[in-house]
């Protein structure tokens, strides 16, 4: 057997062409070798290169057309936004051409065309620290991006990205801005999912069942509560946390535990040491986990109603019943 031949150095680290590998004077027999992969026609990567989405479109990029960008649910995936699984189940990347051209086609592509009133694309810069690899990846505007993704998403899935797109430290739109959705004269498929979404985005969340346990409290009919407000220990003036829910009047808050907490002996730690100051300042703590959200979320709203209750809260109105999240 003939030793395989090796590929240029700047072709082992980055997708290229198949036109280029061959200009390189690369065989064509070894553009068929199986280290290599074929994500999109006329494209060719080494197997060890990339992996995740943001590798799969800069793969793309070696075959996009000028002024083509990356929309809908691969615009979100690419800023890092919390997608639920059922609509990250498809494996081809949406991309879309500029108003008048004919929307893209082929092999891993859904292809779209941007309306004619569009806002301008915008590149989005991606750092792989595995690799050291800085690239940029054309995508549509972070409010082109909700429009789009309101005839994908459930409506409690549109408030958890639209809650992560205006929180964090560096947000990609103002809730300010975002709400100019609601007066746009253009009309959109899944516009009235929009309308009903914007109102009940906030800024504080911190991750996607954080938000979907915000709209079930809500939903159920419990007072609406507070993110990431910082508790105090009121005797030392002492910052304890920032607990995800909170409701300052009735000094009662809800953290919700995800994988870390349970795989991490640090965190698991520190939880307790946390949980231990809240009851010393006075706080009632509970905690909630992926069962409670997408599982059976009334147990836990019928907890937190009785905790609020003995603190304060009266209401005459009964719970109402609430579904589980969608995965």
């Amino acid at each position: 057997m003939c030793p395989r031949a090796e590929l240029p150095a700047e072709l082992e680290n980055l997708p290229f062409t198949r036109r280029a590998a061959l200009q390189q004077g690369v065989p064509r027999r070894r553009l068929s070798a199986d280290d290599l992969t074929h994500p999109f026609h006329g494209v060719r990567a080494h197997r060890n290169v990339g992996g995740d989405i943001r590798w799969l479109c800069r793969a793309y990029c070696e075959r996009m057309r000028a002024g083509n960008c990356f929309s809908h649910t691969t615009a979100a995936a690419i800023r890092g936004l919390p997608l639920p699984a059922y609509a990250t189940a498809d494996a081809a990347i949406h991309v879309a051409s500029p108003p008048g051209r004919r929307a893209p086609e082929g092999r891993g592509i859904i292809g779209h065309r941007l309306s004619v009133d569009a806002e301008p694309v915008s590149d989005h810069l991606h750092f792989d620290h595995r690799r050291g690899e800085m690239f940029a990846l054309p995508v549509v505007s972070p409010r082109t991006m909700f429009a789009q993704l309101t005839a994908v998403l459930a409506p409690d899935d549109l408030v958890a990205i639209g809650d992560a797109m205006v929180g964090g430290e560096k947000p990609l739109i103002s809730i300010a801005d975002l709400m100019q959705l609601k007066d746009s004269r253009r009309g959109w498929k899944g516009r009235g999912n929009a309308v009903a979404a914007l109102e009940q985005i906030r800024r504080g969340s911190r991750s996607r069942p954080e938000s979907l346990l915000r709209l079930q409290i809500i939903r159920a009919g419990l007072p609406e509560p507070e993110l990431n407000l910082e508790v105090f220990d009121d005797t030392t003036g002492v910052a304890i946390a920032r607990p995800d829910l909170a409701w300052p009047r009735y000094r009662a808050l809800v953290e919700y535990e995800g994988d870390l907490h349970r795989t991490s002996r640090g965190k698991f730690r520190s939880d307790i040491s946390r949980f231990e100051r809240y009851s010393d300042a006075d706080w009632s703590s509970m905690r909630a986990h992926a069962g409670d959200v997408f599982g059976d979320p009334n147990p836990l709203i019928e907890r937190i109603a009785r905790r609020l209750r003995a603190r304060g809260w009266t209401s005459s109105v009964a719970l109402r019943h609430v579904h589980a999240a969608i995965p």
